[in-house]
């Protein structure tokens, strides 16, 4: 397994498409409209916009050679709930066919011994109400819940709730 910094048209491809499944799109994105339509920009449109900022890295995480999954990371995320100086906020994303795998758990502190190379010493990241199986990923592995923001996604018929965790790294 290797983690490697988003790099090249094929890697925001494999993002776009990632991101834009329709079986895991309200997972990972916020849907603010009940209507459900979300914007999102081409591959090559976010390719440009990643190559032209600071603030954010994305990384993809290989096995065997293959893309299976992304992480990303926010310095001075505006919409951190404690806006602590060096805080890291994160969001992840893997194929389905991973969900439940252990190559995630280990990708993931993979990705957590970046961010302390980074100069990171805390870690916010929000899961949305409904996603059972990441809010138990995240507290097994030492997260803690500090903020609850309520009716903050729109899925499957409802408006649900933005559980807030952040873990001292």
């Amino acid at each position: 397994m290797e983690l490697v910094e988003a790099n090249g048209i094929e890697d925001f491809k494999f993002l776009y498409e990632l991101e834009t499944d329709p079986e895991i799109i309200y997972y990972y994105h916020p849907n603010f409209s009940e209507d459900g339509k979300m914007e999102f920009l081409s591959y090559d449109k976010a390719m440009k916009e990643y190559e032209n900022q600071n603030a954010k890295k994305i990384y993809i995480v290989k096995y065997k050679g293959e893309r299976i999954g992304t992480f990303s990371v926010i310095k001075d995320f505006e919409y951190l709930v404690k806006k602590e100086e060096g805080t890291a906020w994160i969001s992840l994303a893997f194929i389905k066919e991973y969900h439940g795998n252990q190559i995630i758990k280990d990708s993931y502190f993979l990705f957590e011994e970046r961010l302390k190379d980074d100069g990171y010493n805390k870690i916010e990241l929000g899961v949305f109400e409904f996603n059972i199986r990441a809010r138990r990923f995240y507290e097994k592995i030492g997260y803690n819940q500090i903020a609850c923001l309520k009716d903050f996604t729109y899925y499957n018929g409802k408006w649900w709730a933005d559980y807030r965790y952040e873990k001292n790294i």
